[in-house]
This record gives C-alpha cells, structure tokens and sequence, in this order.
C-alpha cells in the first residue's frame, strides 16, 4: 500500500520542517512587520521559510514521480560547507563562519582568482552586515569565542 520511504521524500520532509520552524520564530518571537516601523527582524527569515516550504512540498510531491536517485560524494558539499558554518557558529560566531566559508567555497571548489573572490566576499559582508545586521538589527550568534570577547 505505501511505498517505503526514501532519502527522495526524507530531504524535502526535513527541509519543510525547518521551514515550519523559522516561520513560526520569525511570526512569533522575532515579528513580521511592525506597522509605521516596518520590516521587523523575523521578516527575511520568514519570507526566506515560506519560499522553503513551498520548495519543499514541491520537491516532495516530484519524488514521488521519480526513480531512486544517485548522490554523489561532490553534491554533498554544499551541505558539509553549511554543516561547517553551523559548527563553526557555535565556536566563532555566524558572521565570521559566513566570512569563511565564502572564501572557501570560492577558492577551493570555484577555483576562483583571488580579486573576484574577495570582490565577492566584500559585497556579501556588505549585505550581511549592512542589510542584516545594521537595518534589521537581527541579533546574529557570537560564538563561544565572541562570548568570551564581549564580556
């Protein structure tokens, strides 16, 4: 009657549940919208979540259409590089372990020249810090390292 459940439907199940949860954060204890104030800083998670989920349950209902798939080992860097940046946000904090890893990714895996990499990286952190951290005043993770700095 049901088909066994396979790595095709457990990838967008996942996804859709951290999806669910940034919605609800972004909704709840963070806020969407502040009236006259505008865009509170759950606003891009939330919007980011939902584009997420709507992702999800479209991949999900695909993996039902498809054969089983193949995965190989160079696909799964994207996601070891963003478990790093998790791993490393607990240790130095998120905006340094973004700063890396986007240094990483391009010289390493896009073997890109060092001008476009760091050309790159300056209009990222410019984003990051600027948009994010600056306009938004979303409170990023210092790491046990930025921790112990700040007192």
């Amino acid at each position: 009657m049901f088909k066994k459940i396979t790595s095709k439907q457990m990838t967008p199940i996942c996804t859709a549940l951290v999806a669910v949860v940034f919605i609800y954060l972004g909704l709840t204890k963070y806020g969407f919208w502040g009236g006259v104030k505008g865009p509170l800083p759950g606003f891009v998670p939330t919007i980011v979540a939902v584009g997420l989920l709507i992702m999800s349950v479209l991949a999900l209902l695909q993996s039902f259409k498809e054969e089983r798939g193949n995965f190989p080992a160079l696909n799964w860097m994207a996601a070891a590089g963003a478990l790093g940046v998790i791993l490393a946000t607990f240790v130095i904090g998120m905006i340094p372990s973004i700063a890396i890893y986007v240094i990483l990714w391009l010289k390493l895996f896009e073997k890109a020249s060092w001008k476009n990499t760091l050309i790159v990286w300056c209009i990222i952190m410019a984003i990051v810090v600027g948009v994010f951290v600056l306009w938004l005043a979303i409170p990023f993770p210092n790491g046990m390292i930025g921790d112990m700095i700040m007192g």
